[in-house]
């Protein structure tokens, strides 16, 4: 297997894990109803919702009927935790906080894209030479007419001039 194969395999291995992580990790996140926040109000005013927890601007409950569901309020609307009190709604609240695959990869990102990039060279390098940052180059050579040129089929003696076999008929 050549080195490109093999690069090409591993950088496909890699892009391969990252979407199974990623597809992991939203799979096992609550998928709740999501509701607009006017219905979510309308379902406080006729006493649907039960619970309540506030993380930050989201909101995720639980209706009478036990069903969770996910709503998200503007930041201008002052007086919601009153009115969840209000109604009966027992309300629970906690600090917003980030996604820990979100914070692995902006913590160990830059390692990882410096490492790569490192092996990547190391890679490079070792193919010899003056190789070493030659992708992309085209390895074409320049010739002038000021060169000779050498053909390696030719041998010396087929360089000299042949000479005429015609035969003159003279009659």
């Amino acid at each position: 297997m050549n080195s490109t194969l093999k690069s090409l395999a591993f950088w496909m291995v890699l892009v391969v894990v990252g979407v199974l992580i990623w597809n992991f990790s939203t799979k096992f996140q609550q998928h709740d109803r999501q509701v607009n926040f006017s219905e979510f109000m309308s379902w406080v005013e006729s006493g649907t919702v039960v619970k309540v927890e506030l993380t930050g601007q989201e909101i995720a409950g639980r209706t009478k009927s036990g069903e969770p569901f996910h709503s998200y309020a503007p930041a201008q609307y002052d007086g919601l935790v009153n009115k969840l009190i209000d109604r009966g709604v027992m309300v629970q609240a906690k600090e917003p906080t980030t996604s820990p695959w979100a914070s692995l990869i902006y913590s160990y990102g830059p390692i990882l894209l410096f490492g790569g990039f490192w092996i990547f060279f190391m890679r490079q390098m070792q193919s010899g030479g003056n190789k070493a940052l030659s992708f992309g180059k085209s390895k074409a050579k320049l010739s002038s007419s000021s060169q000779r040129k050498s053909h390696s089929r030719t041998s010396p003696a087929s360089t000299k001039p042949r000479r005429s076999c015609r035969r003159s008929s003279s009659s």
